[in-house]
């Protein structure tokens, strides 16, 4: 009977023949297979089963002591099927008009690190680094040459934040020209977020601009002709507030009196770097002796990471 429309047409199985000589085992075939059931072996005209023979990838092995007899053309490897290879996609050659809307998830962004082992993502035009730490996590933006710390882990203000106040009255610091840093276990914290302080030390948990202050409650100024109170930090020695603390007499029926009392409140922002330290510091002048008393329970210090 005649085929309606169009008849069809039929294609054919690949085919290769080898030549035995009654010692080789393997035969190399010109495409590879995925397994025995691909090929349809023959020799001398008899089917081998699948299991007299092995096949890695374009290597067709019948296994030691199975070599078939001496013949011409007398092995035949019919391919019922081929090995597909996957391809290497060429470096750039994925756009991004290749790629849905949507279809690269969070979880397959994979994060690489620096040499400082710090972790490391690319937002398309910039870095952003997540340093590592123990107290706090800091997220960074690295643009061209330079990296800005935007955030923490706990926050920017909060991740450094600190106040303390001396609770004992420290006496006769100075006056006579000695330089007094107001550090060691003087100091009880108020509140210390991020633990940067300690014992009158302040140490930056990484490159940033601090707002840092004081409250200085003095006693014994009488006879100091000069009084100079410092913040320290590893760019110097920052003088915030200079001035003469001394008492003479005032004229007729006015006498000098035997001590003077002196407050100031100074702030400031310095730039420090990571691991970086600041303090507290005062120095008198001219009063004969070091006889000028820090007052306890009203000298603060205190700061805050504002950049």
């Amino acid at each position: 009977m005649a085929y309606l429309g169009e008849e069809p047409k039929f294609g054919s199985f690949a085919s290769e023949t080898f030549s035995g000589n009654g010692s080789a085992t393997s035969f190399t075939l010109t495409h590879g297979a995925a397994s025995p059931s691909s090929l349809l072996v023959t020799i001398d005209g008899v089917k081998q089963q699948t299991t007299a023979y092995t096949i890695t990838d374009t290597a067709l092995d019948f296994g030691s002591g199975n070599a078939p007899a001496a013949g011409t053309n007398n092995i035949e490897v019919v391919y019922l099927g081929t090995k597909t290879l996957v391809g290497t996609v060429a470096d750039g050659a994925i756009t991004t008009s290749k790629i849905a809307a949507n279809a690269v998830t969070g979880a397959k962004i994979a994060m690489g690190s620096d040499a400082a082992g710090d972790i490391l993502t690319y937002t398309g035009t910039d870095y952003v680094r997540l340093a590592k730490g123990t107290a706090s996590q800091t997220l960074m933006m690295n643009t061209g040459a330079s990296a800005v710390e935007w955030a923490t882990a706990s926050g920017l203000s909060e991740s450094c934040n600190f106040r303390a106040r001396i609770t004992s009255d420290q006496s006769n610091v100075t006056g006579n020209g000695t330089s007094y840093n107001m550090t060691g276990a003087i100091w009880t914290e108020d509140w210390d977020i991020g633990s940067d302080f300690s014992n009158g030390t302040f140490t930056a948990p990484a490159n940033g601009y601090y707002l840092l202050g004081f409250s200085a409650y003095l006693n014994q100024t009488n006879g100091v002709t000069d009084m100079t109170f410092n913040i320290v930090t590893p760019a110097g020695t920052h003088v915030m507030s200079r001035g003469n603390w001394s008492y003479g007499t005032g004229g007729t029926g006015y006498a000098s009196p035997s001590s003077a009392r002196s407050g100031i409140t100074q702030s400031g922002v310095f730039y420090i770097a990571n691991a970086g330290t600041a303090h507290c510091n005062l120095q008198g002048y001219n009063a004969g002796s070091d006889t000028v008393d820090v007052t306890a329970f009203s000298t603060f210090f205190w700061g805050m990471r504002v950049m």
